[in-house]
């Protein structure tokens, strides 16, 4: 992940904040040799969406 930028995200005591760290994550997806650029993009789509929903961000 490139991390440009952190922020404070709600409230709390010092030291007991929620801080949100805001950059881009790349990923890399690698289909069998064959598998066709239209089936490949989907499931580089799905990887994104992965990300995009937020699946990885359980205290939201």
């Amino acid at each position: 992940m490139i991390q440009p930028d952190d922020r404070l995200r709600g409230a709390g005591l010092p030291g007991n904040q929620v801080w949100l760290a805001v950059g881009s994550t790349f990923a890399h997806v690698f289909v069998p040799k064959g598998y066709g650029l239209p089936a490949h993009l989907a499931l580089a789509g799905q990887v994104a969406e992965l990300f995009v929903s937020g699946a990885f961000l359980p205290f939201d």
